[in-house]
């Protein structure tokens, strides 16, 4: 059968068709970015929300696979393809001003819904052992929003026992898609770590478009006469006339012929159809033809206008992101995935908590090497007056502090970005686990502030702290967890260990005598330890060789570099006897700076720390206080363990922050004399720091160590 190219009167007819065809067919990839959910080989791609639009009034969709509440400064991110990540941070990066994604990061467009705009103020508390709901609602349409649900309650789903468990509903406005629409996924699971749901990635009903009203009873009106026309036409061609194929669906020229070929006498079912004479046509109908491809294109016009009326023009005018963006994960076999998987799980239990590695050079970061900048708009992980637990030695506002400047400096790492901390990830990583500080003043002052980063999350009738000589514990009831703090300031036994009574003018260290102390340190899962300023009040150190119970002592002195490289190698000793690097994670602070004299950083005032309120601007200012050949032992020593030590390698970074001690605001050890009190500078304190402030960076480094970086 010969074919015949389309007609001008027959194309419209064709697109009409095509366009229906398009409206009606089943998504089946990921193009559709209107809906909400899309499914392609099995993985769901776009149930994410990001900045709101007017159909869709809590976002509209996108590709990327993350969700993120975020609310009164808690920001909870989870991706839910492949696995469920409980990210509780936002995903950073530089210089992108979008959202969503490892590669949209900015915070002023919102996933779930947009912080605190048009909705309710609400806090988020997950981490909690009963169920947690989050429940954002519009104001303006209480019928709409988004319902998180989390839940870490011990159950069992399909006959297999579940520790954790999300469910994410959305609520549609009436005028659009209607819900709700549930995604529901459960399984064992960490915060910070993959849930795996044993029935792969989870589906999502499709939505509609919204209703047509008056105007689509009219579309569906001219569709059932479109239909009509179509069906009475091909059959009468083909059973009357004889024509096959796609000739066999009438076109105009046949129906302004048909009331004049129906009063000839021709015989029925002629083998040859009839044609349109010149003689036979009256100018009604010619001029019928004339006007019926402008009919149809109205007819299309009218069509695509519907089809576009049943979609969101932003969302079908607007330009789709642009490919290097996002990108879906590759499609692997059982086989590959299972393979992946296992390579997975090996790699997460060769560094203990940590949830994803990222080695340090060759395209790493080194967390450490940064700058200071001003952040007043980050909200404060905590407030002083919040936390019950600082000590009125740290506590500067309390003590009349001026100024609140050193609070809002944010430490930005050179090519990437600090995790902000989460006392959530922090609190169930520790669930059932002992955590440690061992040191000196310093070091408590970091626990401190680890004690401060976390007790908000736990009720009040669920924590406590108590000392015991020089344990100091810090217990979550309902995590069955302790942080702890052990007052040992050369770790080594000496007689400045008692943690109350230790100011003695003539400081004595007992050579190998590192188990004193440990015995107290074993069954430890998360250690961070620190010693420094104890070694430096001079250029010796006295070193006791045999016991304090001696009548006759055995002392020798030795340079200060020789004694404290014998105290790190103690240490390396004990943490390789004691610590399991495949259950447990050890961590040293490095020596914290102190800023004694103005000269260090240009000031010839001969003064110290005393009404500094800026940081150091020079990056590569380092104190005179700082000993660059005790850095280098640490280095030295730790390189050699057979266990690994992290150091956290704050010395540089505080080295800046003049502006961060508690100077003359705190409480005092002794009266101050009226000489004293008439030369502030006389009795400032620049070797400790205000809380909250720098010490509480010092823990988002450990933080991100602890879980993020190898």
């Amino acid at each position: 059968m010969k074919i015949r190219r389309c007609s001008f009167n027959q194309c419209p007819l064709i697109f009409l068709l095509s366009a229906i065809m398009l409206r009606v067919a089943p998504l089946d990839s990921v193009s559709a970015a209107c809906e909400l959910s899309v499914v392609d080989r099995k993985k769901l791609y776009n149930y994410s929300l990001v900045s709101p639009i007017q159909k869709f009034p809590h976002g509209a969709l996108s590709e990327d696979g993350f969700y993120k509440v975020a609310a009164n400064g808690s920001v909870v991110w989870f991706q839910i393809c492949n696995g469920m990540i409980f990210n509780h941070d936002a995903p950073r990066c530089f210089d992108c001003s979008d959202c969503g994604g490892p590669l949209h990061c900015g915070m002023q467009c919102s996933a779930l819904v947009a912080n605190d705009v048009g909705g309710y103020p609400v806090c988020t508390t997950i981490g909690h052992a009963s169920g947690v709901n989050i429940s954002i609602a519009d104001k303006k349409n209480p019928h709409s929003g988004v319902i998180v649900k989390m839940s870490s309650v011990n159950q069992e789903v399909d006959g297999k026992k579940v520790n954790c468990s999300l469910t994410v509903t959305v609520l549609c406005d009436y005028s659009g898609a209607q819900g709700p629409h549930i995604l529901e996924r459960s399984g064992a699971c960490d915060y910070a770590t993959v849930l795996r749901h044993p029935s792969g990635c989870a589906k999502v009903v499709y939505i509609h478009g919204r209703g047509w009203v008056w105007f689509g009873i009219f579309v569906i009106l001219m569709f059932s006469l479109l239909g009509g026309y179509l069906l009475a036409g091909t059959v009468y061609r083909y059973f009357v006339l004889g024509v096959h194929g796609i000739d066999a669906i009438p076109n105009l020229e046949f129906w302004a012929n048909l009331p004049h070929r129906t009063q000839k006498s021709k015989p029925p079912f002629s083998s040859s159809p009839p044609t349109l004479s010149s003689s036979s046509s009256s100018p009604a109908l010619i001029r019928k033809a004339r006007l019926s491809p402008y009919l149809f294109v109205l007819l299309a016009f009218i069509l695509f206008v519907s089809v576009l009326y049943g979609e969101d023009f932003a969302c079908i005018l607007s330009p789709r992101p642009a490919p290097d963006r996002v990108l879906p994960r590759p499609v692997l076999s059982r086989t590959d995935q299972k393979a992946e998987d296992d390579r997975d799980e090996e790699e997460a239990a060769v560094v203990p908590f940590a949830v994803r590695r990222t080695a340090e050079g060759g395209g790493g970061c080194d967390l450490f090497s940064g700058r200071w900048v001003r952040d007043e708009l980050t909200p404060l992980l905590y407030q002083e007056s919040e936390c019950p637990y600082i000590q009125p030695q740290l506590t500067c506002q309390e003590h009349g502090r001026p100024d609140r400047g050193y609070q809002f400096w944010r430490w930005h790492p050179h090519g990437c970005s600090l995790p902000r901390f989460n006392a959530t990830q922090m609190l169930e990583s520790l669930r059932g686990k002992r955590m440690m500080y061992v040191g000196d003043s310093l070091n408590r002052g970091q626990y401190v502030s680890m004690v401060c980063l976390l007790h908000s999350l736990i009720p009040e009738g669920s924590k406590s702290m108590e000392t015991f000589d020089s344990l100091t514990v810090f217990t979550a009831k309902d995590y069955n967890a302790t942080i702890e703090f052990y007052w040992a300031p050369f770790l080594l036994e000496s007689n400045s260990d008692n943690a109350v009574i230790h100011r003695v003018s003539d400081r004595l260290i007992r050579k190998g005598s590192i188990n004193k102390h440990g015995r107290h340190w074993k069954g430890v899962d998360i250690l961070v330890f620190n010693t420094y300023l104890w070694w430096v009040s001079g250029d010796s150190n006295k070193i006791l060789k045999g016991s304090f119970e001696d009548k006759e002592k055995d002392i020798v002195e030795l340079p200060t570099d020789a004694a404290y490289r014998m105290a790190m190698k103690s240490l390396v000793r004990w943490v390789e006897k004691n610590m399991d690097p495949k259950k447990t994670r050890v961590f040293f602070t490095s020596m914290s700076p102190t800023h004694g004299n103005s000269a260090d950083w240009g000031d010839k005032s001969g003064g110290n720390c005393y009404n500094q309120t800026t940081p150091i601007e020079d990056p590569d200012f380092w104190g005179s206080d700082s000993r660059k050949s005790m850095m280098a032992i640490l280095g030295e020593v730790f390189s050699k363990s057979r266990v690994p030590i992290t150091l956290l390698n704050i010395t540089q970074l505080s080295s800046y922050r003049k502006d961060a001690h508690t100077m003359i605001y705190k409480k005092q050890w002794s009266t101050l004399t009226p000489k004293q009190l008439a030369n502030p500078v006389s009795y400032a304190d620049c070797v400790h720091w205000c809380l909250p402030g720098l010490q509480d960076t010092w823990n988002e480094l450990l933080y991100a160590k602890l879980f993020y970086y190898s």
